[in-house]
C-alpha cells in the first residue's frame, strides 16, 4: 500500500507520502492528495470490481495491473478472482495477467 497514491490510483516506485486519518494509514503522492484524503471520506474508498461493495483504501486488499492502476478489494479471495479472469470490458478487454502483490 506505501507504494500507492489513493488519490490517484496509481503505483509509484518509491513509498509515498503516509497520511494518518482517524486511526488508519492512507497514501498519497503529494500536499495536495494528502489534503484530500483527509477532507473528503469518500476519497478513502473505493468500489470492489468483483464484489461491487465500498471498501476503505486503508483496509483493502491492493491489486495493480502492468499500467499500474490499483484496484481494491474487500478480500484476497476477490482479488485472486479478479486476477485470473479477464479485464471489466471498460479497460478493453484485456486479460489481467501482470497483477503485482501490491497489497498490505
Amino acid at each position: 500500500a506505501q507504494y500507492v497514491c489513493m488519490m490517484n490510483n496509481k503505483v509509484f516506485d518509491k513509498p509515498q507520502m503516509a497520511i494518518q486519518v482517524e486511526g488508519k494509514t492512507y497514501y498519497g503522492c503529494c500536499p495536495m492528495c494528502k489534503d484530500m484524503l483527509e477532507q473528503d471520506p469518500e476519497k478513502r474508498s473505493a468500489v470492489d470490481p468483483v464484489s461491487g461493495k465500498k471498501v476503505d483504501k486503508a483496509k483493502a486488499v491492493i491489486g495493480a495491473d502492468t499500467n499500474g492502476m490499483t484496484y481494491y478489494f474487500e478480500s484476497k479471495e476477490n482479488f485472486d478472482k479478479f486476477a485470473s479472469g479477464p479485464m471489466p470490458a471498460m479497460d478493453g478487454g484485456m486479460e489481467m495477467n501482470g497483477l503485482g502483490d501490491h497489497k498490505h
